[in-house]
């Protein structure tokens, strides 16, 4: 003989269990994704200032100086810090909490400009 529960439904500890599930793998995606998009702020902050570093040392070429400015060079963006003297220069960002620096010999390094 076969039973049959006259209510087919759910009991309230199956739904308990099914959300908690989803709440853990929900949680696990929103690190995961943050984990990433910190990621990309941080290469993209590298790539931003390897352009830098070849605007301005076409610049050089160019007119034999640093420009005085990024903007010299065509570069809008207040949140790079760009310092030169006569034969160096330094362009240093941050994203995610992390500093970032280029200078003329094209190294990009972790950490702020020398002094």
């Amino acid at each position: 003989m076969i039973y049959r529960r006259k209510n087919q439904a759910f009991t309230i500890v199956e739904l308990l269990v099914v959300v908690v599930v989803i709440a853990i793998l929900a949680t696990i995606s929103i690190v995961a994704y943050n984990g990433i998009t910190g990621d990309a702020r941080e290469k993209a902050l590298q790539s931003e200032l390897h352009d830098v570093q070849t605007k301005v040392m076409v610049y050089f070429r160019d007119e034999g100086q640093f420009p005085a400015s990024l903007m010299d060079v065509g570069v809008e963006n207040d949140a790079l810090n760009y310092t030169s003297t006569i034969d160096e220069f330094c362009v240093e960002g941050s994203a995610n909490s992390k500093s970032f620096y280029i200078t003329e010999s094209g190294s990009l390094k972790e950490g702020e400009c020398p002094a």
